[in-house]
Protein backbone atom coordinates (compact mmCIF):
# COMPACT_ATOMS: atom_id res chain seq x y z
CA UNK A 1 0.00 0.00 0.00
CA UNK A 2 1.70 3.48 -1.06
CA UNK A 3 1.91 5.87 1.79
CA UNK A 4 -0.50 7.93 -0.12
CA UNK A 5 -3.39 5.62 0.50
CA UNK A 6 -2.99 4.96 3.95
CA UNK A 7 -3.07 8.64 4.72
CA UNK A 8 -6.44 8.59 2.69
CA UNK A 9 -7.42 5.91 5.40
CA UNK A 10 -6.26 7.51 8.29
CA UNK A 11 -7.80 10.36 7.33
CA UNK A 12 -11.18 8.57 6.56
CA UNK A 13 -10.95 7.23 10.08
CA UNK A 14 -10.38 10.45 11.14
CA UNK A 15 -13.73 11.47 9.67
CA UNK A 16 -15.83 8.87 10.76
CA UNK A 17 -15.01 9.48 14.81
CA UNK A 18 -15.67 12.08 16.86
CA UNK A 19 -12.04 12.40 18.01
CA UNK A 20 -8.86 11.95 16.06
CA UNK A 21 -7.45 8.07 16.13
CA UNK A 22 -3.95 9.30 14.89
CA UNK A 23 -2.65 12.81 15.11
CA UNK A 24 -0.09 14.75 13.74
CA UNK A 25 2.27 17.49 15.55
CA UNK A 26 2.09 20.72 14.59
CA UNK A 27 4.39 21.51 12.68
CA UNK A 28 5.53 18.02 11.77
CA UNK A 29 5.87 16.04 8.73
CA UNK A 30 2.98 13.19 8.25
CA UNK A 31 5.74 10.47 9.39
CA UNK A 32 5.73 11.35 12.65
CA UNK A 33 2.11 10.29 13.50
CA UNK A 34 1.28 9.04 16.65
CA UNK A 35 -1.90 6.59 17.86
CA UNK A 36 -3.93 8.77 19.70
CA UNK A 37 -5.69 7.32 23.32
CA UNK A 38 -8.92 6.80 21.30
CA UNK A 39 -7.42 4.88 18.64
CA UNK A 40 -5.96 2.50 20.59
CA UNK A 41 -9.24 1.91 21.91
CA UNK A 42 -10.33 1.90 18.73
CA UNK A 43 -7.32 -1.18 17.56
CA UNK A 44 -8.80 -2.70 20.95
CA UNK A 45 -11.71 -2.97 20.35
CA UNK A 46 -10.70 -4.45 16.76
CA UNK A 47 -8.98 -7.28 18.41
CA UNK A 48 -11.97 -8.38 20.72
CA UNK A 49 -14.02 -8.54 17.32
CA UNK A 50 -11.34 -10.84 15.87
CA UNK A 51 -11.12 -12.78 19.07
CA UNK A 52 -15.21 -13.35 19.13
CA UNK A 53 -15.29 -14.13 15.51
CA UNK A 54 -12.81 -16.45 15.62
CA UNK A 55 -14.59 -18.69 18.70
CA UNK A 56 -18.25 -18.31 16.55
CA UNK A 57 -16.60 -19.16 13.26
CA UNK A 58 -14.12 -21.78 15.23
CA UNK A 59 -15.91 -24.88 12.78
CA UNK A 60 -16.39 -22.95 9.58
CA UNK A 61 -12.96 -21.44 9.33
CA UNK A 62 -11.39 -25.28 9.84
CA UNK A 63 -13.05 -25.93 6.79
CA UNK A 64 -12.18 -23.70 4.68
CA UNK A 65 -8.43 -24.95 5.85
CA UNK A 66 -9.54 -28.22 5.08
CA UNK A 67 -10.26 -26.73 1.71
CA UNK A 68 -6.87 -24.83 1.50
CA UNK A 69 -4.33 -26.87 -1.02
CA UNK A 70 -2.13 -25.96 2.47
CA UNK A 71 -2.44 -24.37 5.91
CA UNK A 72 -2.03 -20.29 6.29
CA UNK A 73 1.42 -19.67 8.02
CA UNK A 74 -0.76 -17.77 10.61
CA UNK A 75 -1.44 -20.59 13.07
CA UNK A 76 -3.58 -18.15 15.52
CA UNK A 77 -6.73 -19.13 13.00
CA UNK A 78 -6.06 -22.62 13.36
CA UNK A 79 -6.85 -22.22 17.46
CA UNK A 80 -9.50 -23.82 19.18
CA UNK A 81 -12.44 -21.33 21.08
CA UNK A 82 -10.69 -22.88 24.59
CA UNK A 83 -7.32 -21.40 23.31
CA UNK A 84 -8.14 -17.47 22.86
Amino acid sequence: MSSRRAWLLVQQINDALTQRAVATPQGRRQGSAVVTPVGEGVINLYHSIENLMRTAAFQELQEIARLTRRRPPDRKWARGPEEL
